[in-house]
């Protein structure tokens, strides 16, 4: 690894359609981009080949895993949103960002202060 060149663990929540696109996205990618796919969250009984099942609370206190990717239902952003930013998390997260512009707002002000990136990602696969 070069001098300023940082690797970052990634975390997808969430594994319907847009998780497993983003599941699919960084095991095809491999080595050619900074991202390192360390696990998947999941409320259901799932196994992935190869990736790693993990609680949220393991994923927010492991050092390794830099940020999460958030695919799930838009009531959920919210808190899953305010806890990873809690843990120093960089967070992306599928469209809304939150049920209301003021929540919305509020966690971009707060990824902001933490110097966070908190990036709203729109779909279309």
């Amino acid at each position: 690894m070069t001098s300023g060149f940082r690797t970052f663990g990634v975390v997808v929540v969430g594994i319907g359609t847009a998780g497993r696109v983003r599941l699919r996205d960084l095991q095809e990618c491999g080595s050619t981009i900074s991202l390192e796919l360390k696990g998947f969250v999941s409320r259901h009984e799932s196994e992935i080949p190869g990736v790693t099942k993990l609680s949220y609370e393991e994923c927010l206190a492991r050092s390794d895993i830099h940020a999460v990717i958030i695919c799930t239902e838009p009531h959920t952003h919210e808190n899953l949103i305010r806890q990873a930013l809690y843990s120093n998390k960089h967070v992306l997260v599928e469209y809304p960002v939150a049920l209301s512009s003021q929540i919305a707002q509020d966690l971009y002000q707060q990824a902001n202060r933490k110097g966070l990136v908190l990036h709203e990602e729109i779909s279309d696969f």
